[in-house]
């Protein structure tokens, strides 16, 4: 359910999670600087979802009987996480509290969850996600999860060049790297109009012990 009784604060809030309400969050959740316009999926993928990520004057027309459109470029903003075996998955488990917050004046989408997986395992995980006005070019995020007990958490994240326009795929193969052991790259480009889209993301780790013998985890992606 979004509410709006912030408006006055510069925030729109999502007080409970609904998978079919998720269209309506995305599209007022979106995120953007007049050059990046991204579409606030959740990092987590969900059936029935939309991922886009458009960039101003990068018009492309599929085949002669489509209409000239952005094309979706790659998708950096997947995001799965495995708990201790179990996949965070907010239609599994059990949600404790759940808020999603934009803030319209600073341009941060916070989301912050306590969520019981299935097997009965509790964690506390909060989502950040920019896209930046002074760094035309960027977009962040960063994943902070926090165990109640002792816990494996595996991250997995990249860059996904399969989004299509409703099924028009606007892009070339393009090329794909991994260098520095740090940088991921991915390099194609639109059929029609031949313009190079160069996606990097790169990855940081970092955590710090709990009481408990737990672990504060932190993730980060950024991509530009």
């Amino acid at each position: 359910m979004l509410d709006f009784s912030k408006a006055s604060e510069w925030k729109i809030v999502e007080t409970d999670f609904n998978p079919n309400a998720l269209g309506k969050v995305e599209a007022n959740f979106c995120l953007g600087n007049g050059y990046l316009g991204l579409r606030s999926a959740t990092e987590e993928k969900y059936l029935g979802e939309t991922r886009d990520l458009l960039v101003a004057g990068t018009f492309d027309q599929f085949s002669p009987e489509e209409v000239t459109e952005l094309p979706n470029a790659a998708d950096v903003t997947n995001i799965e996480l495995t708990l201790n075996g179990s996949r965070f998955d907010l239609t599994q488990g059990t949600i404790h509290s759940y808020h999603r917050t934009l803030n319209l004046r600073t341009g941060l989408l916070c989301r912050e969850v306590e969520w019981t997986s299935p097997k009965g395992e509790t964690f506390c995980l909060r989502f950040e996600r920019i896209v930046s006005l002074k760094r035309l070019h960027t977009i962040s995020l960063r994943v902070t999860v926090t165990p109640k007990t002792d816990a494996v958490i595996t991250f997995q994240s990249g860059i996904d060049g399969r989004m299509t326009c409703d099924g028009s795929q606007h892009f070339t193969e393009g090329q794909t790297r991994f260098y520095d052991k740090h940088y991921l790259q991915f390099v194609p480009r639109t059929i029609q109009s031949d313009i190079t889209f160069v996606v990097d993301a790169t990855h940081l780790l970092d955590s710090q012990p709990l009481s408990g013998g737990a672990l504060w985890l932190r993730y980060e992606v950024a991509a530009g």
